[in-house]
């Protein structure tokens, strides 16, 4: 568990930055080829904006490049791939599972410069009352979909296959029934 976090920490803190610098000018030795491709992203047939988009390979690529994005106002999030500084529009060719994150907006939330000034128990009733207030809000994004070894969402990029859409309501009943998952498309069985 601690390396998946650790994955997702690493992938989102390069993502951000690949995000925010733009692509850098030298291509790392093995960097794959890339193709376009876009994820959706819908939330009961709307577009849901600002949704993070990560693509963890189903087989170890060998690589150290990671491949995801943020989704728009439209839903959508044309992916692109990093390594080092370097960044490439696209994702290599191959099977990926989808994992998908939303930052959820905590009311009552403090800045980092008043919570290192906290007390250490001021700090332990703070987060004590922030996990209590984000209990509150229902998540976006089903939990599911959000760890790789649990989402059920696969994709296939290639050449021919440029686009998919991936509507988040198809995956709420796995968060209400986790004994009992639902396949988008198939029924429920007792």
């Amino acid at each position: 568990m601690k390396s998946l976090f650790g994955f997702l920490l690493t992938t989102g803190i390069v993502l951000s930055l690949v995000l925010n610098t733009g692509c850098g000018s030298r291509k790392p030795e093995g960097f794959p080829k890339t193709v376009p491709y876009a994820i959706i992203v819908k939330n009961s047939g709307l577009p849901e904006k600002d949704v993070s988009i990560f693509l963890y390979p189903e087989e170890a690529s060998g690589g150290a490049w990671v491949a995801g994005g943020n989704s728009d106002s439209s839903g959508k999030a044309s992916l692109v791939t990093s390594q080092e500084h370097y960044t490439a529009k696209g994702v290599p060719e191959g099977k990926f599972k989808v994992i998908l994150n939303k930052k959820v907006e905590v009311p009552g939330a403090v800045s980092e410069e008043e919570y290192k000034k906290m007390t250490g128990h001021e700090k332990e009733a703070y987060g004590n009352k922030m996990r209590a207030e984000r209990e509150k809000i229902p998540l976006i994004v089903p939990k599911v979909l959000t760890n790789p070894m649990t989402t059920p969402v696969t994709v296939e990029v290639s050449a021919s296959n440029s686009e998919t859409v991936i509507d988040l309501k198809d995956y709420k009943k796995r968060d209400e029934f986790p004994d009992r998952w639902v396949i988008p498309g198939q029924h429920v069985q007792n």
